[in-house]
């Protein structure tokens, strides 16, 4: 007699070595199933971690090009005044007294 129950199938016939196996290897499928779940678990964990640390170092690097951002400008007007006050200079060396 053959049973059949939620995916298992059980066989009243067989020879109690073959039930054992039976229940050994429905016993590693469980074990099985429970490994890929914690598998899959510690993935997530992993991509969670990973996903964290990117975002971290992609706000530091913001934060960073942001205040060079915001230096650039000052730089940008010191330079042109320097280059308007060697232009004077420039002037005056080349110009006749007078």
């Amino acid at each position: 007699m053959i049973k059949q129950d939620m995916g298992k199938v059980h066989d009243t016939r067989l020879p109690t070595g073959v039930k054992q196996w039976k229940q050994e290897l429905e016993l590693l499928r469980s074990e099985i199933g429970h490994q890929h779940d914690h598998l899959i678990e510690r993935m997530r964990a992993g991509e969670t971690s990973l996903l964290e640390a990117l975002y971290s170092f992609a706000e530091s690097s913001q934060g960073r090009v942001s205040g060079s951002e915001r230096v650039a400008p000052s730089i940008q007007d010191r330079r042109a005044t320097l280059e308007h006050r060697i232009g004077q200079i420039a002037r005056r060396l080349n110009s006749p007294p007078g």
